[in-house]
C-alpha cells in the first residue's frame, strides 16, 4: 500500500494489529501509547499549518476553521488514541 505520509503507514499498521480479536487491555494500552504519539504529531502538523496561513495573512475565519477538514482530529490527542484502540483515556493514561 502506498500512504501519503509516515505517520499514515504507522496508523494503519497498529490499525492491523487492532483487528486482532486476542489483544489483552495491556497489549490495546501500549498500541494507544504509539497511537498517541501520532495523534500529537498530527496535532502539531495542524498546529504548524495554521500558523502558516495566519502568518500568511490568512483572514483570521480561515485559520480558525483550518481543522474542519481535519474533523477526525478534533479533540485531546490522548481520548483521540484511546478511543481509536477502544480503551477509556483513563485507562490509557494509568
Amino acid at each position: 500500500m502506498e500512504f501519503d505520509n509516515e505517520l499514515d503507514e504507522k496508523l494503519f499498521v497498529i490499525d492491523a494489529n487492532l483487528s486482532r480479536r486476542h489483544l489483552n487491555i495491556a497489549q490495546k494500552a501500549e498500541l494507544g501509547l504509539k497511537r498517541l504519539e501520532i495523534e500529537r504529531e498530527r496535532a502539531k502538523e495542524r498546529q504548524r499549518k495554521a500558523g502558516e496561513l495566519y502568518h500568511r495573512g490568512a483572514p483570521k475565519k480561515v485559520v480558525q476553521n483550518f481543522g474542519r477538514p481535519f474533523t477526525e482530529g478534533k479533540g485531546r490527542a490522548m481520548e483521540l488514541a484511546a478511543k481509536a484502540v477502544g480503551i477509556s483515556d483513563e485507562t490509557l493514561r494509568k
